[in-house]
């Protein structure tokens, strides 16, 4: 067990990533900072998420990520959005191609608790509004929005569900 372990928020993959991008303790963590440690970290793994960038920020405060100020998550959010940029255009480039199923729209409708006549015009209104924090993991696009976050196929475009935050 290394000392990162020890920290908030980090469990044993963030700590051997962290230890694979050259930080090994908690000063080294603290000096470089959560944005940059999350650069490094996203540069050997594309899949690394908003929730790692709030986890970092938490061990480098000491506190659960949940307890960051709502002035650093929005921080956050910003620095994300702007480092994940070629994922959203990637997204929003095919909107047009964004679609999903009935049993999609119902289960939208349900679980958002949704009365809208087109679930798919309000997804894509969504997906394109300026508050919304866009990430790709693997085979689905999440759209972290008006909190609900959506769940889009990367490949089909097929919106899949939508819950609460």
């Amino acid at each position: 067990m290394g000392e990162l372990l020890k920290l908030q928020n980090i469990g044993k993959v963030v700590e051997e990533q962290l230890n694979e991008v050259g930080i090994f303790t908690e000063e080294e963590l603290k000096e470089i900072g959560s944005k940059e440690a999350w650069i490094r970290i996203r540069q050997i793994d594309d899949s690394a998420c908003i929730h790692r960038l709030m986890g970092l920020e938490g061990a480098v405060q000491g506190i659960k990520k949940s307890l960051l100020s709502e002035e650093k998550k929005a921080d956050l959010r910003e620095f994300y959005k702007l480092n994940n940029a070629t994922a959203v255009k990637e997204l929003r480039n095919h909107l047009d191609e964004v679609h999903t199923t009935e049993l999609g729209i119902d289960r939208i409708k349900k679980n958002l608790d949704l009365d809208v006549d087109d679930v798919v015009e309000w997804c894509k209104n969504r997906i394109m509004s300026s508050e919304a924090v866009i990430t790709r993991q693997g085979k689905n696009w999440y759209i972290d929005v008006d909190e609900c976050i959506l769940t889009v196929n990367a490949y089909s475009y097929t919106i899949i569900t939508g819950h609460k935050r």
